[in-house]
């Protein structure tokens, strides 16, 4: 086992690229959320027993799903534009374009 003085962390990516990041993931099981209220507005497309859905009030919430799935819209589609610029002004898109060898 190393000791610790030999241990040394490297950040591989800028601070601005992690937030962006964890930015999306709660943004995104929001999403994912909403998007089932979408989904199973119609009882068709649930996948559980009715009773299951009765119990955690997951039936007829169309209205609600898409409601609450254009608000969180919005930060998720600012957080991607302030990735594209910070890539575009920083020069970090060169370290995510293929390169020659990038398939070797």
């Amino acid at each position: 086992m190393p000791d610790s003085e030999s241990i040394q962390i490297v950040e591989k990516h800028p601070r601005a690229i992690r937030w962006c990041h964890w930015i999306n993931f709660p943004l995104l099981m929001l999403m994912t959320w909403s998007g089932i209220l979408i989904y199973w507005a119609h009882e068709a497309y649930v996948p559980i027993p009715k009773s299951v859905v009765e119990f955690f009030g997951l039936n007829a919430h169309l209205a609600e799903g898409m409601g609450w799935h254009f608000l969180l819209m919005w930060p998720f589609v600012i957080n991607g534009i302030v990735y594209c610029f910070y890539l575009i002004f920083s020069g970090e898109w060169r370290e995510i374009t293929p390169t020659k060898t990038s398939l070797k």
